[in-house]
């Protein structure tokens, strides 16, 4: 039997519904712009020098200056040339307000990677003015796209469970302690019986809240799995309310008697 029948723009809605899917958006939509703001490129180059070998050679400062981006970040900016063989080379490197400081002109040991003297800075200096910003980036990114298809999974059994599922009221059946203690309070198992077909089912959650005990709790489950469930309480708002509707349209018209009510 279909419940709730959802077109392509209510399916994307459903999918960034809830806390944790608008942290995943923010992430990928914060993440490129703190990969920017910490250097971006130059972030990733400065790891090179970590595990490549690297070469040193004498240079010169050629300017020092704040320009607006630096300074929001605390570091100023160091243009360079060193030579290799015959030709100069030119560079930039920062360097965080309170650490090393350079005059123009002044002699400085730079370090570069071998065989790529364009990938060089001034030693214990970064090319990134703040890498910091662009790891983090990176890593909100990633973690974006790591829960992506766990929430795809999730929108796929919902949606399934929506539109071809079956609506059943369970009630309070039992409540027994686990054992457990959270934040100083007690967990206990709350037990719901439900039924199908005249077969009795059991839904249970944990909690510590039980002062406002539900005595009733509406539930969603596969048709051919009874056992697969989904408590209206863990749908998006305007999903739980769509059911609701569905389900005390279908109560109206099978009655009491319905088997599908436990």
């Amino acid at each position: 039997m279909s419940i709730i029948h959802f077109n392509f723009i209510e399916k994307i809605a459903l999918f960034w519904k809830g806390v944790w899917p608008a942290m995943c958006l923010i992430c990928l939509l914060a993440g490129p712009i703190l990969y920017q703001i910490g250097g971006g490129k130059d972030a990733l180059l400065d790891l090179q020098f970590r595990y490549k070998e690297v070469e040193k050679e004498w240079g010169y400062i050629t300017e020092k200056f704040n320009t607006e981006e630096s300074s929001a970040t605390g570091s100023y900016q160091f243009n360079f040339s060193f030579p290799v063989g015959l030709e100069t080379h030119y560079g930039t490197a920062y360097m965080v307000v309170g650490g090393y400081d350079f005059n123009l002109d002044q002699k400085v040991r730079i370090e570069y990677i071998k065989g790529n003297p364009d990938v060089a800075r001034i030693e214990n200096l970064k090319l990134a003015h703040n890498g910091s910003f662009t790891y983090m980036g990176i890593v909100m990114v990633m973690i974006a796209i790591l829960y992506i298809p766990f929430r795809i999974r999730w929108l796929i059994g919902t949606l399934k469970m929506l539109e071809n599922g079956q609506i059943v009221l369970a009630t309070f059946d039992s409540m027994s302690k686990t054992g457990v203690i959270i934040y100083h309070e007690e967990q206990h198992e709350l037990s719901y019986k439900y039924k199908v077909d005249s077969k009795p089912f059991f839904y249970k959650i944990k909690t510590i809240e039980t002062s406002g005990l539900e005595r009733t709790v509406e539930l969603l489950h596969l048709s051919d799995d009874p056992l697969e469930v989904i408590p209206f309480s863990r749908l998006p708002g305007s999903v739980a309310q769509k059911a609701a509707v569905v389900y005390h349209k279908q109560q109206a018209t099978v009655g009491k008697k319905s088997p599908h009510i436990g």
